[in-house]
């Protein structure tokens, strides 16, 4: 039997369809799921799993909630001319990781996080996931022992808070080539743009969010400031595509609200893809 606390979902169809006219209430309190699994010792791992656990998730949701998970997927929500989903999910964690030519190389337990600021999100996929009884990472498939619901925690205005990353976390910038292509660039974290990238893409996630018109000319330090520490450099593969991220440390201040939306909703961009999800350090 599976540990279960999470919440009573209730008839959340029709709430769910909310999300089409472009949800911006926090009617329930979002929940983050951090979710045990059962391995069978030492399990081996695809380099490219992030991408696989993100199709087991839109699989979930198409299975409890097809329309509005269609909707998500094709369109999601608008913020300031882009696209989110809104949703986050951390790598898979486990004792004795290391990466060799077979794959990624874990010794459980096994725990994964899944996160957003849509309460209609988790309260599906919740709902979908007990029914399932198990992850499914491509060809491999590992029982869940226990499901549990984890609040964001409470920020204050004019307090520093300290972060990890659960997943890298993802800046570009683009430009154009001699032929006069579109090309994207991965920032790092040694370039100032890293930063100011970052606050960006989340003031546009909250347009998005609340579905009201906003400015994302703020400056980093006016309404959120971060600091980086200690990033080391992951290059994971999406659709085809080598995407590249950073494992680091973060110190972040600013408006309550924001540190909340990056809590819930992840940092940086390709956050649906399993990047860019925060765990709060004492």
């Amino acid at each position: 039997m599976i540990a279960f606390e999470l919440f009573a979902t209730g008839p959340h169809h029709s709430a769910l369809g909310r999300s089409q006219s472009r949800l911006g209430s926090r009617g329930a309190m979002a929940l983050r799921l951090q979710v045990s699994l059962h391995t069978p010792g030492r399990i081996v791992l695809p380099r490219n799993y992030p991408e696989k656990l993100m199709a087991f998730i839109y699989r979930l949701l198409l299975e409890e909630a097809p329309g509005w998970a269609a909707w998500l997927h094709s369109h999601g929500f608008e913020g300031d001319g882009k696209r989110f989903k809104l949703f986050t999910f951390s790598r898979l964690e486990g004792h004795r990781a290391r990466a060799d030519e077979a794959g990624l190389g874990l010794d459980g337990p096994v725990r994964w996080w899944i996160s957003s600021p849509v309460p209609e999100f988790v309260a599906a996929f919740g709902a979908r996931l007990l029914q399932e009884g198990r992850v499914t990472v491509g060809r491999q498939s590992f029982p869940v022992r226990a499901v549990r619901r984890e609040p964001a925690p409470a920020f204050a205005p004019g307090q520093t808070y300290r972060f990890r990353t659960l997943s890298p976390v993802v800046a570009s910038t683009g430009f154009r080539d001699e032929q006069g292509h579109f090309r994207k660039r991965f920032l790092s974290p040694e370039e100032p743009d890293f930063v100011r990238v970052l606050v960006q893409n989340l003031l546009r996630k909250e347009v998005a969010f609340y579905a009201t018109p906003g400015t994302t000319g703020v400056v980093e330090g006016e309404r959120i400031s971060l600091r980086v520490e200690g990033a080391r450099s992951r290059l994971l593969q999406v659709h085809r595509t080598q995407i590249r991220g950073w494992d680091c440390t973060f110190e972040i201040s600013g408006d309550p609200a924001l540190l909340t939306l990056a809590y819930e909703a992840g940092l940086g961009e390709h956050t649906s893809a399993g990047f860019g999800m925060l765990a709060r350090l004492p």
